[in-house]
């Protein structure tokens, strides 16, 4: 894959997978917990949204899902 694709199809959406899973960096650590994992699923639709006509889309967005549940338990002190 040339250079500018692979920034354009992996790079991009890779960053923007960052920017998304930091939202949740303190979920279930305080009193907003709720409202934060409703933005995070927001973003991910977003993202999902932003994204939908790359096929790398579909692996980040299974990636955020499966860490916001590794993030909430390590959080709630169940890791």
């Amino acid at each position: 894959m040339e250079k500018e694709v692979f920034k354009e199809k992996i790079y991009a959406p890779y960053n923007e997978a960052w920017k998304v899973i930091k939202l949740i960096q303190y979920a279930g650590q305080d009193e907003k917990s709720d409202a934060t994992w409703q933005e995070y699923v927001r973003a991910i639709d977003e993202f999902a949204k932003k994204f939908e006509n790359n096929t790398f889309k579909d692996t980040l967005v299974s990636m955020l899902l499966d860490a916001g549940d590794t993030i909430a338990k390590m959080n709630g002190g169940t890791e």
